[in-house]
């Protein structure tokens, strides 16, 4: 999640969907007063060699904490970076990576909230379930990890966006039109440079382009369904 006071907007970062490129995109242009989250151990450093003015800042509530995280991703400390992630200072987190609006909105000053242009992106589920077992596959094999996901439902994203199951942001990008959508939020956001800033994050895990649906079976895809029904109805996607 990205939390901008200065530029008035708010990104939800969803599963799946190039959320590392945008948040490193958009990370570029906040204050020092904005909230940047942390990344994934390989995407920080990418981040640090893009824009080394944009580590993490204000994500937790102990100041000297978070400057260790950020000393530890200058130093290239792999080990130590591992030593911050959420599950150990879950308590001192304003917002994390993957937190939801209905976070953020219990965290943050409703004043901002409301004040900001709140976003985020979607993708077929089917993508995101494909994408994700590429993702998680490591050695083992593709078939197994893929029925193993599709079980898990992990690439659901309604949660992230929504409160009481109402739709909690202004405007939803489609992953299939990316450059258009980002180009939207661009002018809404006073023409700052995003795509130009938008690196490829994570793309090289999926072992090949095939459509996700000739990946996944008659049984996986009513599960898929069944996961990310609301996804489904709200943007149309076909089954």
């Amino acid at each position: 999640m990205i939390v901008s006071y200065e530029r008035k907007f708010i990104f939800v970062k969803t599963r799946k969907t190039a959320g590392t490129s945008m948040e490193i995109a958009l990370g570029s242009h906040a204050g020092l007063t904005d909230i940047i989250t942390p990344l994934a151990t390989e995407d920080e450093f990418k981040r640090l060699g893009s824009f080394p003015d944009s580590l993490p800042r204000n994500f937790l509530t102990n100041p000297t904490v978070e400057e260790d995280y950020r000393r530890a991703v200058r130093q290239g400390d792999t080990k130590a970076m591992k030593l911050f992630r959420k599950d150990k200072f879950e308590d001192l987190y304003t917002v994390y990576n993957h937190a939801s609006a209905r976070r953020a909105l219990k965290v943050l000053d409703r004043e901002a909230w409301d004040s900001c242009f709140k976003f985020t992106i979607e993708r077929h589920p089917y993508e995101k379930a494909v994408s994700m077992a590429w993702f998680r596959k490591g050695n083992g094999e593709f078939a197994d990890v893929l029925e193993n996901t599709v079980a898990r439902g992990k690439y659901r994203n309604y949660d992230l966006y929504t409160v009481d199951g109402a739709v909690a942001v202004d405007f939803i990008i489609r992953y299939e039109r990316l450059a258009e959508d980002i180009k939207t939020v661009e002018e809404k956001l006073g023409g700052i440079a995003i795509l130009d800033r938008f690196p490829i994050s994570k793309g090289n895990y999926r072992g090949d382009r095939k459509p996700a649906a000739e990946h996944l079976n008659a049984a996986q895809k009513a599960k898929v369904q069944e996961v990310c029904a609301e996804e489904f109805e709200l943007m149309g996607y076909e089954r």
